[in-house]
């Protein structure tokens, strides 16, 4: 019995010192995505989807108009009411042939107008530059516009500085690369008669280069504003003509216009923006940048677009383009980082539910759109709705795609797989070690991981100019557009609630948490890139950028310091108030206050007086301004600058020339032991204070005319 159960035994142990010798010899390391898998088994719910291996599945993809239309009704019957829009539409395209096409709810609320896509015309804003860029193409076809040429070659009445050594090129316009700063005062006009010839509104208001070209994508309405004016200078024909004319008659685009017509102005729906619950009508915005947002159509006729650009070029019998020349176009020519989705000439990419898709979206006042194209698939979308906020069409998308092409029935991974650096068995064996249960051990960077730490914020913002300021409103999409990150001791990131691990040189992958948001999309991976030194200087999620601050740029900083200055500048207009109303009040006290009310002495009367009329020009200036931003509709900028902010200017230029002056004195109050110390120490904190003052002023862009 002893001998048999030994047999067993010998058997058994036997087998498993096999399975083990076989596992050590050929089974592959745990990959980390794997590892994180088993730790983390939500966060495949909860972080970004990676391409599946194909799955068969009895349908797949669009097959029926009637499905399409249940699936819509009801996604718009819940998100028009929620997000307070009045009306939209919404058009598919499939194989070259209109699928769909439905409208919803109110072109115009008050007169009932239903909307209708063969007939409402709404405005579709930066969706202008997808036919920009078109038109751009098909000058570069021609062999009359090189795309890596120096535009000032082409420019012939004015010209873009060259402030860095790289030229900036057509390509670096149509990938939104150039460097051109931000701005939108004077970008529209009040009336049509206002609007300005594109010639003249660019050689006056063209924004500097504040960025060397082809480095960081900052999105440019003046780089794409352009480009639409090279088109018109090299075909000699006004930009608005030669789109007509080359792109919306071939396609038959009859109800579509760079220019505001009144039969279109007829047609067209009312922008709306929701507000103390209620619907207010905004004007109509008329821009100087046409080429950039000026664009108006119907669902139709974007149908039409849509369907040259999925079918090569062509629409029917007519052509825009070459296939080659679409191609070229539909391709990535810029991107952040390998891992993350890029820029093509005219279009976003985008990467969901593994499949490839190119995107434009169109925003102004009164109106959000957005073009979408499966150019694998053979399939495209327009949609667009009147109210003038609401992430609509983001969930649209993330629905859509859900429903039609989830990940396990993607019909694009081997797309994925070329058009991506596969670097997963670079991962497993130089990036990352895991535990046996997963858990990420330390980097190859933890010793620098502190280096990623800090304030980061967006990069689309005014950088020379004025409006650097709307940063800090808190009215301002740019207000919360500032990511913090730090660092677990782990060597992991944490940006908001995503807690971020190394997979590759500066990539990270959300492996815990919640992902990051921006703007409506969740990005659980972000890149980082250094300088030369090996200093951090980027955050990237997909296309956006972000700039790593110094300590004093963050907006807590920057804030607290304006605060302090206040705080310091009422020491003055303090003391006097304390001596009118507590006439009994020690005279100490009013030492301590320091006033010019103390000193009977001629020669430092003088040195009271400049330091309490510098706290006075600053206090009247901020509140002012403060006032002035509170009652005025910020929008009202982009018809240019309203004359009393440019008197409001003047008051920190004399302050400024003022302040020059207290270094001194406040060096020859210690020096000769003038009044208490404790008089000294407010003198030289006022000192400090209109400095600090001077030095966030100049900083915002406030100190002077930069606009």
């Amino acid at each position: 019995m002893n001998r048999q159960r030994f047999l067993v035994l010998h058997v058994i142990g036997g087998v498993i010192l096999s399975i083990l010798l076989f596992g050590f010899f050929r089974v592959p390391p745990i990959s980390p995505l794997t590892a994180n898998l088993i730790s983390n088994p939500q966060s495949q719910q909860t972080s970004t989807k990676l391409p599946s291996p194909p799955q068969l599945s009895s349908q797949t993809g669009l097959t029926d108009p009637q499905e399409l239309e249940a699936f819509l009704d009801q996604f718009f019957a819940e998100q028009m009411p929620a997000q307070h829009i009045p009306g939209a539409v919404f058009v598919l395209v499939k194989d070259g042939k209109l699928f769909f096409s439905k409208g919803y709810g109110y072109a115009d609320l008050e007169k009932q107008i239903p909307v209708i896509p063969e007939k409402t015309v709404f405005r579709v804003g930066s969706i202008s530059k997808v036919l920009t860029a078109t038109a751009v193409m098909q000058l570069v076809e021609k062999g009359k516009l090189n795309l890596t040429e120096n535009i000032n070659h082409y420019l012939q009445h004015f010209h873009l500085k060259n402030n860095y050594s790289q030229p900036v090129t057509t390509t670096n316009l149509l990938t939104h690369t150039s460097g051109i700063d931000e701005s939108f005062i004077g970008i529209a006009a009040r009336h049509k008669t206002e609007i300005q010839p594109l010639e003249n509104y660019l050689a006056k208001h063209l924004p500097p280069r504040s960025l060397p070209p082809a480095k960081v994508l900052r999105y440019s309405n003046h780089g794409f504003a352009l480009a639409g004016y090279l088109v018109e200078v090299i075909s000699h024909i006004p930009f608005a003509e030669y789109i007509d004319k080359n792109i919306l008659q071939p396609l038959g685009m009859k109800h579509s216009s760079f220019l505001l017509e009144p039969k279109l102005i007829f047609d067209m729906a009312v922008g709306y923006q929701y507000k103390r619950d209620r619907y207010q009508q905004l004007p109509i915005v008329y821009t100087n940048d046409i080429p950039s947002g000026a664009f108006n159509t119907t669902a139709i006729d974007m149908a039409h677009f849509a369907i040259a650009h999925l079918q090569n070029g062509r629409y029917g019998n007519e052509r825009i383009l070459q296939e080659n020349t679409v191609q070229e176009m539909h391709q990535q020519h810029f991107t952040h980082h390998p891992q993350l989705p890029g820029q093509t000439y005219g279009f976003c990419e985008r990467f969901e539910n593994g499949l490839r898709a190119l995107e434009h979206d169109g925003h102004i006042a009164g109106f959000k759109s957005r073009l979408f194209l499966l150019p694998k698939q053979k399939i495209g979308f327009f949609s667009s709705y009147n109210n003038n906020e609401g992430t609509f069409h983001n969930e649209l998308i993330s629905q859509f795609l859900d429903h039609y092409y989830p990940e396990s029935e993607n019909v694009d991974f081997q797309e994925i797989l070329d058009l991506k650096i596969d670097r997963e068995k670079e991962k497993e064996r130089e990036f990352y070690s895991f535990s046996l249960v997963g858990k990420p051990l330390i980097s190859h960077s933890q010793n620098k991981s502190h280096s990623f730490t800090g304030n980061y914020r967006y990069i689309r913002y005014p950088h020379r100019s004025i409006e650097k300021l709307t940063v800090l409103l808190p009215d301002s999409p740019l207000s919360t557009s500032e990511f913090k990150v730090t660092t677990k001791i782990d060597g992991t990131l944490v940006l908001g609630k995503s807690h971020l691990v190394e997979v590759e040189p500066m990539l990270f992958k959300q492996f815990e948490g919640s992902p990051v948001t921006f703007q409506g999309i969740t990005f659980p991976n972000v890149a980082f890139r250094e300088n030369d030194r090996g200093q951090i200087t980027h955050l990237f999620m997909g296309k956006y950028a972000f700039e790593k601050l110094a300590w004093y740029e963050t907006k807590s900083v920057q804030l607290s310091l304006l605060g302090f200055c206040i705080i310091v500048f009422l020491i003055p207009g303090s003391a006097w108030f304390v001596k009118i109303f507590k006439k009994s009040c020690d005279q100490q006290l009013l030492r301590c206050l320091f006033t010019l009310a103390i000193d009977s002495n001629s020669i430092t009367h003088f040195w009271i007086a400049l330091a309490n009329l510098v706290c006075g020009l600053n206090l009247v200036f901020i509140i002012s301004f403060i006032l002035m931003l509170t009652v005025m509709d910020l929008s009202q900028f982009v018809y240019g600058m309203p004359r009393i902010v440019m008197g409001l200017l003047w008051i920190p230029l004399l302050s400024a020339s003022l302040t020059m002056g207290l270094p001194i004195f406040a060096v020859l109050v210690w020096r000769y032991q003038y009044w208490s110390v404790f008089a000294r120490l407010c003198y030289s904190l006022i000192t400090l204070a209109a400095w600090g003052f001077m030095g966030f002023l100049n900083y915002w862009n406030i100190l002077g005319f930069r606009f």
